[in-house]
């Protein structure tokens, strides 16, 4: 049995990207995350966020790889991003 990463695995899916979102939650409370998303679930977004359409649930645009209960990335976010971005191009080579 071969055991891959989180990161070879949604490499192996297909072509992904980063993207960070802001939302609200159910109770109003602000976060942020950010999402692995597919190229359909990247059309899905810009395309609800174009048409101002309804929230949906972020896992319907991608896989959140990190999420905080803040407005905004703070040292800690961007530290765990550059960590992911290096892992994943290691998985490229």
């Amino acid at each position: 049995m071969t055991i891959i990463s989180f990161v070879e695995k949604h490499k192996l899916a297909e072509h992904a990207t980063i993207v960070l979102y802001h939302g609200k939650n159910s109770s109003g409370r602000d976060f942020f995350a950010y999402l692995l998303c597919s190229a359909k679930g990247l059309r899905l977004l810009e395309a609800d966020a174009k048409e101002q359409s309804a929230p949906r649930d972020i896992g319907d645009y991608g896989t959140v790889i990190y999420i905080d209960f803040r407005t905004s990335p703070d040292s800690k976010a961007e530290a765990f991003l550059e960590k992911y971005r290096m892992e994943s191009s290691k998985t490229d080579a």
